[in-house]
């Protein structure tokens, strides 16, 4: 029996949960389908950050760090008591490397205990670079994940990156960043910019400045919990073009490079459907441990620091029936606002469009079956751009989608 299945008896009619019908069953069956590892995203430090980014989505606390006794437990639950067999952990914040000497004993003892326990773990990281010395990076490329071990946040030339990205002191923070010791170590190293409405109008020269500096694999991200004004849109559709003439002319030149946009909404478009089935990996191939020992659905859960959306905790494991109602949510249960114009019905963007995030729609819309506005507008402006560069390089599009969107195809140029 299929998940999509499986939800909508359990759930769709709101009878109750079938106790034939088990989370381990049904997480099982889709890790075995996926082939992918559990991810566990493990806050060492909480929310506790070392410079303080103004668009940042977490809240956060000076005081919220790991102690040895909670550091324990975490390790009891991921090595013995949660059962899986092979699993990432990913320290997330904040800013884990505050908490490096802890992060490294964690990884020892964990490495000690994955022999014993016949588990096999990979290890990796996402942070802000202000903390990175040779001496640490030496360290994860033994450790970690050998092409990415870290996910690193820089958004552009210095002027834009430090716009945002700054120090308690109001000093910025890119001069901070090992640039060329990361790329001299990990030349394949994964770059997550946060594109602004404000830095939108120019940023294509900020990926141009990143391309140039090495950074082959950049995956950009717009902030979607921002307002955005009729021209700061147009100003990101004009920036999205640009990035898809880049990758055309990189694809055509024989040196593709990726644009994760583009290659979600090739993906989706041509295997024939629109996304369907569950949010992401949402409780169902990804968790949340906090500095408390709390566990989330995910990493964005737990960085809204409240205990109303935890789903158990390292002692007791997962809260079953919490996180069964979690997993239970179907994309197609997801609508944008229609009181704000947003009809998915209707909308020419809904063939690839996602519905947003889990965690970010109930933040925002207090409902996690509604999509913001905002999300809508930006979703509408890359399918659209993605469309342009599929059709410049004859690609498949299908035909009810291309006589459908008002895109410019290659016989259009001008």
């Amino acid at each position: 029996m299929s998940r999509e299945s499986l939800c909508q008896r359990c759930f769709a009619c709101q009878q109750g949960v079938d106790k034939s019908i088990t989370v381990d069953t049904v997480a099982k069956g889709e890790m075995k389908n996926k082939k992918e590892r559990f991810i566990w995203f493990v806050f060492p430090a909480g929310t506790t950050c070392n410079i303080a980014c103004e668009y940042c989505f977490k809240v956060s606390s000076p005081s919220y760090v790991w102690t040895k006794e909670i550091s324990d437990s975490i390790l009891r639950f991921l090595f013995i008591q949660s059962k899986e067999k092979t699993f990432k952990v990913h320290f997330f914040g904040g800013e884990p490397m505050v908490m490096w000497d802890s992060i490294v004993d964690f990884v020892n003892l964990g490495n000690e205990l994955a022999k014993v326990n016949g588990v096999d773990v990979q290890w990796g990281m996402t942070t802000n670079g202000t903390l990175l010395t040779k001496e640490n990076l030496m360290w994860m490329k033994e450790n970690f994940l050998k092409e990415n071990p870290f996910l690193l946040s820089i958004d552009g030339r210095p002027e834009t990156h430090n716009k945002y990205r700054k120090f308690p002191d109001g000093s910025g923070s890119y001069e901070k960043i090992p640039i060329s010791l990361i790329l001299e170590l990990f030349p394949n190293i994964e770059l997550r910019p946060t594109i602004m409405p404000d830095t939108t109008k120019d940023w294509f020269e900020d990926f141009r400045w990143l391309r140039n500096l090495g950074f082959k694999n950049i995956a950009i991200e717009p902030s979607y919990e921002d307002e955005w004004s009729d021209e700061q849109l147009k100003d990101y559709e004009n920036t999205l073009r640009r990035l898809g003439e880049y990758h055309v002319y990189s694809v055509c030149a024989g040196f593709p490079i990726k644009m994760k946009w583009v290659d979600t909404v090739r993906s989706v478009l041509q295997g024939g459907e629109s996304p369907r089935g569950r949010m992401c990996g949402v409780a169902f191939n990804s968790g949340g441990i906090d500095f408390k020992g709390l566990l989330y659905p995910c990493q964005r859960y737990a960085c809204y620091n409240d205990e109303k959306y935890a789903i158990g905790d390292v002692w007791h494991g997962w809260d079953d029936f919490k996180r069964l109602k979690t997993m239970a949510l179907l994309r197609e249960f997801v609508r944008g606002d229609i009181a704000q114009g947003f009809n998915c019905v209707t909308c020419l963007a809904r063939m690839a469009c996602f519905k947003g995030c889990n965690a970010a729609n109930l933040k925002n819309m207090s409902s996690r079956e509604l999509v913001s506005p905002v999300f809508c507008k930006l979703t509408q402006i890359e399918v659209k751009i993605a469309l342009e560069v599929m059709l410049h390089l004859g690609w498949s599009v299908p035909k009810r989608v291309e006589s459908q969107c008002q895109v410019k195809g290659p016989t259009q140029d001008k």
